[in-house]
């Protein structure tokens, strides 16, 4: 009997050990998998007051992407203050809801990894009562200190582009040049001198290895040169956002620009595109 009981504490022992190295490996890729998944997505922000400016807790917020149906919810906290947190970027139509008011809608863009910022103002009737406000969003960002540029689809179709790669276009944000012209170690693609110009960049004079180059929220960087590792097609691109300020803490890594790059996603529309390209 003696013999038989200690085979089973053992047996329990290993099993306990198995169990708990398994707990150990899932909660590392889980928290990466969080971390990837977030880190090109904007946010909303905002408050909601009544007509005579006092605040209303409990609203609801809801934020439809015109593109594919995607919606997402918020409640206004006892302060009014809003907070809808990983918004994929995209064209979204928000509306606030509180009951004994008036709802209201508006159209917002939120771009990658930036606060998009919303004041509602309720008037008293029935939530059967729609009120759409169609102004244009303000061009000041109030929700966050970065400093940069969103270079959006817009700019990416229509600027011209020497060797079709959309990261050139980012010498439009103030700060950032296209570096010194060197070669850094075995690297041939980072160079302006060729068609795959667009990864020698350097904000604010620093150096173009200490860039951080994120695509749909996933690492971009050689570990060995610390430049870019693939350039996202130009046709494929939806918008990318140049951070030069001071990188925020989920990001980290380098001490250069930021450059987060999120490749254009499904819609409930067929679409495609087709180019031709020829140099004599």
């Amino acid at each position: 009997m003696a013999v038989i009981f200690k085979k089973n504490k053992r047996s329990r022992m290993v099993r306990q050990a198995v169990r708990t190295a398994a707990l150990m490996l899932c909660i590392p890729s889980t928290a990466v998998f969080q971390a990837y998944a977030q880190s090109e997505s904007g946010q909303v922000v905002g408050t909601v007051r009544d007509a005579a400016g006092a605040v209303i807790p409990g609203a609801i917020l809801t934020i439809t992407n015109n593109q594919n149906g995607l919606v997402l919810t918020g409640k206004s906290n006892n302060n009014g203050e809003l907070l809808v947190p990983a918004v994929p970027r995209g064209d979204y139509t928000a509306k606030i809801e509180a009951a004994g008011f008036q709802s209201q809608s508006e159209a917002i863009t939120v771009n990658v990894t930036s606060s998009q910022t919303v004041v509602f103002q309720l008037v008293p009737g029935a939530v059967t009562s729609t009120v759409e406000v169609t102004g244009a969003a303000s061009l000041v960002n109030t929700s966050d200190p970065t400093l940069g540029e969103t270079i959006g689809e817009t700019q990416i179709t229509q600027l011209p582009l020497n060797g079709r790669n959309a990261l050139s276009l980012a010498l439009l944000t103030p700060g950032v040049t296209t570096g010194a012209y060197v070669e850094y170690g075995q690297d041939t693609v980072n160079r302006f001198s060729d068609s795959s110009a667009g990864g020698q960049l350097s904000a604010n004079g620093v150096r173009a290895q200490a860039n951080n180059f994120i695509l749909d929220g996933v690492d971009n960087n050689d570990g060995l040169q610390n430049v870019i590792v693939f350039f996202p097609p130009v046709d494929a691109t939806q918008e990318f956002k140049v951070d030069t300020s001071v990188a925020p803490a989920q990001y980290g890594r380098a001490g250069g620009a930021l450059i987060v790059s999120s490749i254009k996603s499904g819609t409930n529309q067929l679409h495609g595109s087709a180019f031709e390209f020829n140099r004599s």
